[in-house]
C-alpha cells in the first residue's frame, strides 16, 4: 500500500480518493489552505505548510477540477518537490 496525499479538499478530490483507496491507496491527508473542514472522508485536511514541512518523498496528487489550475499546480510542486511523485 502506497501513501498518497491529494492537494484539495472538494467534491474532486472525493473522486480521487475512493478512486485512489479502490487501488489500495491510503490517503494520509488532503491538502488545502481554504478548506473550512478538518477532515474530509475522515481524512485529515492540512495545510500546504505543514505538508511541504513535513512530507517531501510522497505521492501526491492534485485534485483541482481546473485543467489550468491542475497543470500550474504540476509545475509549481515538481520545482519545489525535487523528488514528489505522481501517480
Amino acid at each position: 500500500m502506497k501513501n498518497l496525499f491529494i492537494f484539495g479538499a472538494g467534491g474532486h478530490a472525493c473522486s480521487v480518493a475512493n478512486i485512489a483507496i479502490s487501488l489500495n491507496y491510503k490517503i494520509i491527508a488532503f491538502i488545502d489552505d481554504n478548506s473550512l473542514h478538518s477532515t474530509l472522508l475522515d481524512i485529515p485536511v492540512i495545510s500546504q505548510k505543514e505538508f511541504l514541512s513535513r512530507y517531501k518523498n510522497e505521492y501526491f496528487f492534485i485534485a483541482s477540477g481546473d485543467n489550468f489550475v491542475r497543470e500550474k499546480l504540476v509545475i509549481k510542486y515538481k520545482k519545489i518537490l525535487k523528488n514528489v511523485k505522481f501517480p
